[in-house]
């Protein structure tokens, strides 16, 4: 009965590892213990156990078999059920990964991101989000871990620019290792989106899904490799994270579709962008749409081309963008001037303080020519000008020629001034103005007539708009343009 009782123990503290020999339904008798046959017992051979870092060295041989050395290597996560061993994990796998010479990227910049995104490094990441972290902090692939409900550790390796998986390895956790796995759908991340909206709050800055960072150490850099390298149909995007000085750029696609986000780190503190010698700082080739989101693009009182030439391509001003700054004495444009191009307005952007001068000293802010777009859904084209060196300046906020096209559904045009005709606006014959509210808004924005501290000048005809219609006679508002009023350059109503 004793050693009955003692087999019993032993099978409760068998998690420590003791071996509990077959049990007899009875205890046996000296009397027929003598007729039973001895039966000996094989040994088991013990198996040596591997450790968690010898498990992690066959790892990364498995997955980065195919990795270059000089690749830039960023460790996202490793799904656990607790921080701590994911944690435990990742500084293992970053040991074994740079004593076998690959460049790991410094796990503070993930950490960073991670804290702004509210992710855990023992959460569930979908790809797009980690590939999206990897192109952010500029590494070339990224690894995601896991430990699995089949006891097994897995590791995979994925491209950030082609978001393909190149490495993978499985191995199971020796018995003797207990590791949780992450649960099913706890603390998996949504997809990240960009910012859109304003907001007096600090907002850190946020991945595009699918966007790819564009390589190099420099705006110049990166700007030079999407005109080398970028792809069909591509997103790039590009944070800037301290003021820059830039020399004039022209950005070509050889006729691809492109977009490019530029932005700053932080939309508390918008970062600047100043034009270097003469020329535009951007100069946009065809079909691409430049996104700028708290960036000021800042020109300088000397220079001969507007600071923004948009050919058959598109710039959207978002939240915290400004074109200022910038003296054209060649004409046509100071801020910005387009050629068959588009440019959108919205909420929080600004073109300000702009000089056109020279020969044809048209459109202080905006000159657009060849069947060119405006759109202005908000934001506010204020205190530019055309100077009276020019010959016969119009439009000292915008001016539209050659059959292009002018919408104004929110926003501002003030304080511009012209020593000719057309203060807030000019518009030339076979042009298109339009102010009225969108579909469901009841407002338009606002052009300022000639009275009050926000007032548009004009030295002849026209403070808020005007419209040559030559050889006929030509349309003028000299008064306010309010919120309610509408106006078009088809329709003799409103002017006056």
């Amino acid at each position: 009965m004793k050693n009955h009782l003692i087999c019993i123990i032993l099978s409760f503290i068998s998690v420590f590892g003791c071996t509990v020999p077959p049990s007899q339904p009875y205890p046996q008798t000296a009397a027929n213990s003598q007729t039973q046959s001895t039966v000996t017992q094989p040994t088991t051979q013990t198996q040596p156990q591997l450790t968690i870092p010898e498990i992690m060295v066959q790892a990364v041989d498995q997955a980065f078999r195919n990795i270059n050395r000089s690749s830039r290597i960023a460790l996202v996560n490793f799904a656990t059920a607790s921080p701590e061993i994911s944690d435990a994990l990742l500084r293992i796998l970053e040991h074994t990964l740079v004593e076998k010479d690959f460049i790991v990227v410094d796990r503070s910049e993930l950490d960073r991101i991670r804290a702004e995104q509210n992710l855990q490094l023992s959460g569930d990441v979908d790809d797009n989000t980690a590939v999206s972290i990897g192109r952010f902090v500029g590494a070339d692939v990224i690894v995601t871990g896991a430990v699995d409900a089949l006891r097994q550790i897995g590791i995979r390796v994925l491209n950030t620019q082609t978001a393909i998986v190149v490495g993978t390895s499985l191995l199971p956790l020796p018995a003797s290792i207990t590791i949780e796995p992450a649960r099913q759908g706890v603390q998996r991340t949504t997809q990240m989106t960009t910012r859109t909206t304003p907001t007096n709050e600090t907002n850190p800055i946020q991945l595009i899904p699918g966007a790819i960072i564009p390589q190099g150490n420099t705006l110049a850099e990166q700007l030079s490799w999407i005109s080398n390298q970028g792809g069909n149909g591509t997103t790039y995007d590009i944070v800037i994270n301290s003021d820059v000085s830039l020399l004039s750029t022209t950005v070509s696609t050889r006729g691809r579709n492109i977009s490019i986000n530029i932005r700053s780190e932080n939309s508390s503190h918008p970062r600047t962008i100043q034009l270097m010698g003469q020329g535009s700082l951007f100069i946009l080739d065809a079909n691409i749409t430049l996104i700028l989101q708290d960036i000021i693009i800042r020109g300088h009182s000397n220079n001969n081309r507007a600071l923004v030439f948009i050919g058959p391509s598109k710039l959207i001003l978002d939240t915290g963008s400004k074109i200022v700054g910038n003296t054209n004495i060649s004409g046509y444009g100071g801020g910005v001037r387009l050629d068959s191009g588009i440019i959108e307005l919205n909420d929080g952007s600004e073109i300000s303080g702009n000089i056109v001068s020279g020969t044809y000293a048209y459109g202080g802010g905006i000159y657009a020519s060849n069947r060119s777009t405006v759109t202005i859904n908000g934001g506010k084209i204020t205190g530019n000008s055309a100077s009276d060196r020019g010959t016969y300046p119009n439009g000292g906020g915008l001016f539209l020629a050659s059959n292009s096209t002018g919408m104004m559904s929110g926003g501002e045009i003030s304080r511009n001034r012209v020593t000719h005709n057309g203060g807030g606006v000019h518009t030339s014959q076979g042009t298109t103005f339009i102010k009225r509210a969108r579909p469901g808004n009841d407002t338009s924005g606002i052009i300022y007539g000639n009275v009050g501290e926000n007032a548009n000048i004009a030295g002849r005809r026209g403070q808020a708009i005007f419209h040559d219609m030559h050889p006929a006679t030509s349309l003028m508002r000299n008064i306010t343009l309010g919120y309610y009023d509408e106006i078009n350059t088809a329709v003799n109503v409103g002017w006056q």
